[in-house]
């Protein structure tokens, strides 16, 4: 369902050797650094205890059974899931470089606008569980974001932006960067500005649905706030992430005036995303999946 990221520069570069004396939009998944860990090769071994002799190999198969909560993988076995994780990071690392390499020889790497990005980040118990569908915490939500603007980093652009920003905001810096005009419906904003001046870190706002629990969490300042909606039970968490930054301590219950508010401020945002979702989003058709698809979505933690 997904080509390792060898089997995507395959197909991308015949077409990037086609296209490279033409205007173009090019989005790119590598899809390694995620369930199931199996990098390729010397990749694979990269950072494994060679003693190591356990059950965990990174598979679907291996990994489900630790996503509820109670089901604590052994250390021993969680260090080699780490260290397989990382070997894919690597691998990908070294194909985004043969893709670079070869946009340099098509004179493509100086005249383009280029960003990487995580989708999400991935746990390893650090709050019990593993995988990335089931919690709201820093581990998931904090993903690496790099820009390379063409023609390179002028003298008063920052090489770090320190502040906190948004996935979203990387279409609008393309559109502008590409001398286009943002839709009125984006609520991201280009990320030039902050890559010269240094601005204040944005309001994040963000949820999840995944195994009949539903969570949205807030993050203003330095605060944390994160409510979790499941059958029978609900729960409320603070976090001070200039103190607490690995957000092992809650303090809900000392804060009770701030955490109010702040469940205010998330609810009527999920509320008013609720609403546009509702307005906006309702299909004319809806998609059918087949038996596979169901599958491959359910592996990924996507269909429960």
């Amino acid at each position: 369902f997904q080509l390792r990221a060898d089997q995507l520069n395959q197909q991308v570069l015949p077409w990037l050797a086609h296209h490279a004396d033409s205007r173009f939009f090019l989005y790119l998944h590598y899809f390694d650094p995620h369930w199931e860990y199996s990098p390729p090769g010397p990749f694979r071994n990269r950072f494994t205890d060679p003693d190591y002799l356990g059950p965990a190999d990174g598979t679907w198969k291996h990994l489900q059974k630790y996503l509820p909560l109670e089901q604590l993988m052994p250390p021993e076995d969680l260090q080699h899931t780490e260290d397989l994780y990382d070997g894919e990071i690597v691998w990908t690392d070294y194909q985004l470089g043969l893709l670079f390499d070869a946009m340099k020889v098509l004179d493509l790497w100086d005249r383009s606008l280029i960003v990487i990005f995580g989708d999400h980040g991935e746990e390893f118990q650090e709050h019990g569980s593993v995988h990335h569908t089931k919690t709201l915490y820093e581990e998931v939500l904090r993903v690496p974001l790099l820009v390379k603007l063409p023609g390179g980093r002028p003298s008063d652009v920052r090489p770090r932006v320190d502040e906190r920003v948004l996935l979203m905001d990387i279409a609008p810096t393309i559109l502008e960067v590409a001398g286009l005009e943002p839709s009125p419906d984006m609520e991201g904003l280009s990320l030039l500005s902050s890559l010269e001046i240094r601005g204040d870190d944005r309001d994040v706002f963000t949820h999840t649905r995944r195994h009949q629990s539903n969570k949205i969490a807030l993050l203003t300042g330095d605060w944390k706030f994160i409510f979790t909606y499941a059958p029978g039970r609900e729960s409320v968490e603070l976090f001070d992430l200039a103190n607490d930054p690995l957000e092992q301590t809650s303090v809900a219950r000392f804060q009770t005036d701030l955490a109010k508010r702040l469940w205010q401020d998330a609810e009527g945002r999920f509320e008013g995303m609720l609403r546009w979702n509702r307005e906006n989003l309702a299909p004319a058709n809806p998609v059918v999946l087949t038996p596979d698809q169901e599958e491959h979505l359910r592996t990924l933690g996507y269909v429960e």
